[in-house]
């Protein structure tokens, strides 16, 4: 593909400005492009034809496209209380959808007992330097960039960028990642006082990459950020009349930014996900039980 625009705004009462590589842009919605299309093509060569991962949308979204591109059936276990818009974006693309408030529990199971392989990009040892093309065009984009303000999931995305600086012998950039809901494991491990109950429960619990991401922030002197629905919601109006649309990781990153527009000169904000429309349809499955994962898997087999 080719590399996604970098842009630069004035925050509202502001004299600076700060930079957003607009990741949203690429032909799927999200950079998880970057890790899944090398993914596919070899689930592919290698004749795998059902794969399942736990997503919170982004990553389900280009999953379940590419499996359409490749004859690959792809299951989505989602949050039950997770974005309707990407539930119904997963749908349009025809990955079979399952909600439930134990996804990552119930895609292993299925992966265990059913024989699909399980897709995890925090699992996956090339992941990283799949994402060290975006590294690469932030380079190009914005040769001066000081900070780089992620969102966090699997944190492979921004340890990605990371090695693309050290590929290149430039200095780091801060690193600041952001996270929301509840857990929030990079933010508790750096933080651990400022933890509070949050209204969302979809969050971040610990990953194999969280070590080397702790490491990566105290190196680049960054830091570790929770974003409530309260801080997107303050910036939301100011994001529309500068003609932005994204999803709310790319939100939450926009909301930090500003809070570290005095600290840099060249901050780049990762525009990660799209805003994507609600759409109709009610495909999704809903599991409680083992046995409910049973009898959709029986059931897809029809």
């Amino acid at each position: 593909m080719n590399p996604t625009p970098l842009i630069s705004v004035q925050p509202k009462g502001s004299d600076s400005f700060l930079f957003i590589k607009r990741e949203d842009q690429a032909s799927l919605g999200s950079h998880k492009w970057r890790f899944l299309e090398r993914t596919f093509s070899e689930f592919s060569s290698q004749g795998i034809q059902k794969v399942v991962l736990s997503t919170t949308g982004n990553a389900g979204i280009t999953a379940s496209a590419l499996g359409k591109q490749y004859g690959i059936q792809v299951i989505c276990l989602m949050h039950e209380n997770g974005s309707q818009e990407k539930m119904s974006q997963i749908l349009q693309q025809e990955g079979t959808l399952i909600l439930s408030q134990r996804p990552v529990r119930f895609s292993k199971y299925i992966a265990k007992k059913h024989g699909y392989t399980l897709l995890r990009g925090s699992q996956d040892e090339q992941a990283p330097h799949d994402y060290e093309s975006l590294g690469r065009e932030i380079i190009e984009q914005c040769p001066e960039v000081d900070a780089v303000i992620n969102f966090c999931t699997s944190g492979t995305s921004t340890l990605g960028i990371a090695k693309a600086f050290e590929s290149q012998s430039k200095p780091l950039p801060a690193f600041h990642v952001v996270q929301s809901g509840s857990p929030r494991s990079v933010v508790d491990a750096l933080h651990p006082s400022s933890h509070q109950k949050d209204d969302e429960s979809v969050g971040l619990h610990k990953t194999p990459y969280h070590d080397e991401m702790l490491e990566l922030i105290k190196e680049s002197r960054g830091d570790a950020w929770h974003v409530s629905q309260q801080d997107r919601d303050d910036v939301q109006e100011e994001l529309q009349n500068l003609g932005l649309e994204t999803s709310f990781e790319g939100v939450s990153c926009y909301w930090v930014a500003k809070q570290l527009l005095e600290t840099y000169d060249h901050p780049v904000v990762i525009f990660s996900g799209k805003q994507w429309e609600l759409l109709g349809g009610e495909n999704a499955h809903r599991a409680v039980e083992f046995t409910d994962i049973d009898a959709i898997i029986e059931s897809l087999k029809n």
